[in-house]
């Protein structure tokens, strides 16, 4: 994710300045920019957006939550770059805050949240493995796998539905510890 802060020149003063001094209304007078990268051992990363949700899904279920997660289910086949978004909502201050800080437990809980949804959605499907199997490096269905084999090394795709249905705090517990950054787990 990058974020870029920037100034600009909104009207031209009223003194001439120096010959130095900005007199182009839309001049840059000041910028910064921050790289922050989110990664979960895969190769794969996907657009992150911190915005304020208010307006940006004004009158959506999603709009008083820390954050959204926005991909269709079912495309394993599709670029996991071009298929993933991330929403983190500034109006949450504090959240936000972490967020761009890279708090490690912040962003293991977005990447946690991101891969249960995807986790959970690809073990609902019958022929999961079969499908799974076939998916090219940098698509939805691999990064699926990558994340399948971290949470759950050596486990059948069947078990892993079953942990789902049956014990389902466990599954999310599973993948969320499975998205700690930094370390393996």
């Amino acid at each position: 994710m990058r974020l870029e802060c920037a100034v600009t020149l909104d009207a031209v003063p009223a003194n001439s300045g120096t010959a130095f001094s900005p007199n182009i209304v839309g001049a840059r007078l000041w910028a910064q920019r921050k790289d922050i990268l989110l990664e979960d051992g895969g190769d794969s990363r996907f657009p992150i957006e911190l915005v304020p949700f208010s307006t940006a899904f004004r009158g959506q279920p999603q709009e008083s939550a820390p954050w959204y997660v926005h991909w269709r289910p079912g495309q394993f086949e599709a670029d996991f770059g071009g298929s993933v978004r991330v929403y983190v909502n500034s109006q949450h201050e504090e959240l936000a805050a972490r967020f761009v800080d890279g708090d490690p437990l912040t962003l293991q809980a977005i990447l946690g949240d991101v891969m249960s949804q995807m986790v959970a959605a690809a073990t609902a499907v019958q022929d999961c493995d079969a499908i799974l199997a076939h998916c090219e490096d940098g698509t939805v269905g691999a990064q699926v796998r990558i994340w399948l084999e971290r949470a759950f090394p050596g486990q059948e795709t069947a078990v892993v539905r079953s942990m789902l249905d049956t014990t389902p705090g466990r599954f999310r517990a599973a993948l969320l510890g499975a998205a700690q950054l930094g370390e393996e787990p």
